[in-house]
């Protein structure tokens, strides 16, 4: 079935009209012209990707980051300038950035900084994770972004304070921000408390006392920091709306233990979809969803009978006899 998202007035609450007709249906968003929006995109390689489709319609996206020369012989700075997009894989990440870019007081940028001492930064090297040879500087890295290293201290700092700025500009002026929710998993800051963007590319290289904790975030987590996300957009002086939707990218791994890579994609979507369903069962007037998740990740219609309802009995027979060998061992 190629299904299709279908705004409408009629929000349709039976599966058998979607099976009829493939659209998913969901709300008009009143008076969202796109084109006249100035719109904040945050998010993990799919927000990247939405952002390259809206700027293909010439509508107008931040942060804007073609300012930003991050010189590879010195740096990396996740995949600029070559693509104006940095990955935020959690609502952690998320939320700590737009935290960030709300306020008008700078943190001490270099005191943020981890340093490595036993490793450095090679030009043309994607990850900076080899013992440092004799007279190398070492490796300074920002952990709460992805892939941002460098060996000159002085130059990465001010490249870093850039990217701050670009986000602090493109909080200010937006008046819709657009988030996409990728995993559960996180690593936490041992020291600081703060989330981690994703493992350090150094793993198992931190400094000391400073080794990543790993959690699975809960419904309730999630579901909170979505609220105070909303909190700081509608506190803007502009007003602002925001728009969630849930990544179908799947986790590239997990690092839950015991778990397959499916089964835990599966929780980490359904932890943050149930959390979004919780904000918006709130009605808050300036927070929308859009149901990218559901359009590109619904399921294989040929495992179903023909009411697109129940699933055929030769593929409920494949899972019993799969759970049997399984349960056996």
């Amino acid at each position: 079935m190629n299904a299709n998202i279908f705004p409408s007035k009629f929000i349709n609450s039976k599966w058998s009209r979607f099976a009829a007709s493939g659209n998913i249906t969901t709300p008009y968003i009143n008076n969202l012209d796109l084109k006249s929006k100035k719109i904040f995109c945050i998010g993990s390689c799919f927000a990247e990707e939405i952002r390259l489709a809206l700027e293909k319609q010439n509508i107008e996206v931040y942060p804007n980051f073609s300012n930003i020369k991050a010189d590879s012989q010195l740096c990396r700075l996740d995949e600029l300038p070559e693509r104006h997009h940095m990955n935020y894989y959690n609502v952690y990440s998320i939320e700590r950035e737009l935290k960030k870019a709300s306020s008008l007081n700078h943190e001490d940028t270099a005191s943020n900084l981890w340093c490595l001492e036993n490793l450095t930064y090679k030009a043309g090297w994607r990850i900076a994770k080899r013992i440092k040879e004799n007279n190398d500087k070492p490796l300074y890295l920002d952990p709460y972004r992805r892939l941002c290293f460098s060996s000159s201290l002085d130059y990465f700092v001010d490249l870093v304070e850039s990217v701050d700025n670009a986000f602090q500009e493109a909080f200010q002026v937006s008046n819709l921000f657009v988030i996409t929710l990728g995993m559960s998993e996180v690593f936490i800051d041992r020291e600081t408390k703060i989330p981690l963007n994703q493992l350090p590319a150094t793993a198992p290289h931190f400094p000391p006392g400073r080794e990543p904790l790993f959690q699975c975030l809960t419904e309730e987590k999630v579901y909170q920091s979505l609220k105070n996300i909303h909190q700081l957009i509608t506190n803007k002086h502009t007003p602002a709306k925001l728009l969630i939707t849930v990544s179908p990218v799947p986790l590239n791994r997990t690092f839950r233990k015991n778990m397959d890579v499916v089964s835990a994609n599966a929780f980490s979507k359904a932890v943050n979809l149930s959390a979004v369903s919780r904000l918006l069962q709130e009605n808050h007037a300036n927070v929308h969803y859009f149901p990218s998740y559901e359009f590109v990740s619904l399921p294989d219609q040929t495992n179903f009978m023909e009411d697109f309802q129940h699933v055929n009995r030769a593929k409920v027979e494949n899972i019993i006899e799969s759970f049997l060998e399984a349960s056996s061992l």
